[in-house]
């Protein structure tokens, strides 16, 4: 629908088996055109059996269906806004005090989970992405996005770096942003470790590989920066530095030295009163008490 310059648009969504409506105003970007919303409203929920249905589903503990038609034929077509706005409201209705505590404090909860809704989709995050962090963060959803996107590397299963970096860039943060510049050189660390199969890398190569990915070496990163940026990384625990030159992660590093411990356990042990022969059943055993199962090379290093 057009208004004057402006073209409006509405679109439904389901989230959580509940129905959504956004409106606002599509908008054009580098991106292509997305939804900027400004309104929304749960299918329904202005009616009665929308109202019922809502207030009686799982996400409400406690009340059945009769304590919510006792609701609606108490406060009408505007019950979950009253509600919301003044908790007295439930005051003269009768259900129990439990059930009016259920109502009240759920109501808030997932009205500002709408509201977080609508800010992460405004940022460009897509709905299943957007429910999956406000499942997480809860009310601090969009402020935490807003002020770092980068956190979710560590908060939000599923996003990693390149990810956060597309969420980044939609919110305008730029390709020299100190936060950016930090989760990238963590990204590169990790990226490196599980591609070759080493626990750290060199710091020389580091920096070469960070710079070669930045692609802007005089603007982005330098020696300086560079050596700045790994000391966050160091002070936040995200990695270990040894001698100076050698990277690690930070989980990396202390699984190597629990592993490191287990095989000094073992060497320690003066036990030598086995058979070779019986190693092959023993690892049988343990992959069927723990149900694994261990590749021949494991088999082999075990051995």
């Amino acid at each position: 629908q057009k208004t004057g310059s402006s073209w409006f648009y509405e679109k439904r969504f389901t989230i959580n088996d509940e129905e959504y409506e956004f409106e606002g105003e599509i908008e054009s970007s580098s991106y292509g055109f997305q939804l900027k919303a400004t309104t929304f409203r749960r299918i329904n929920e202005n009616s009665k059996e929308g109202i019922v249905t809502y207030l009686s589903s799982e996400l409400f503990p406690g009340i059945g269906k009769k304590a919510a038609e006792k609701v609606f034929d108490a406060l009408g077509d505007e019950a979950l806004k009253l509600i919301v706005d003044d908790r007295s409201v439930l005051d003269n209705i009768d259900i129990t005090l439990k059930q009016k505590d259920s109502l009240y404090e759920n109501l808030i909860i997932h009205y500002a989970k709408e509201k977080q809704l609508v800010e992460l989709l405004n940022f460009g995050i897509g709905m299943g992405m957007s429910v999956r962090i406000i499942n997480v963060l809860g009310d601090k959803a969009a402020k935490t996005v807003k002020e770092n996107p980068y956190q979710l590397i560590d908060l939000v299963e599923g996003i990693a770096f390149l990810r956060a970096d597309e969420i980044a860039k939609k919110l305008g943060f730029k390709e020299d942003d100190p936060k950016r510049l930090v989760a990238l050189i963590h990204y590169v660390i990790k990226s490196l470790i599980y591609s070759t199969g080493d626990s750290y890398v060199e710091k020389d190569d580091l920096f070469e590989k960070v710079t070669n990915f930045s692609n802007t070496i005089n603007d982005v990163i330098n020696q300086e920066n560079f050596n700045h940026y790994l000391e966050t990384l160091k002070q936040t625990k995200k990695i270990i530095i040894e001698d100076e030159k050698y990277i690690f992660d930070h989980s990396v590093y202390y699984d190597e030295i629990n592993v490191a411990k287990c095989i000094s356990q073992i060497l320690k042990n003066d036990k030598t009163d086995y058979n070779k022969k019986d190693i092959p059943q023993v690892i049988e055993d343990v992959m069927t008490i723990n149900n694994i199962t261990y590749s021949p090379k494991q088999i082999e290093a075990i051995e």
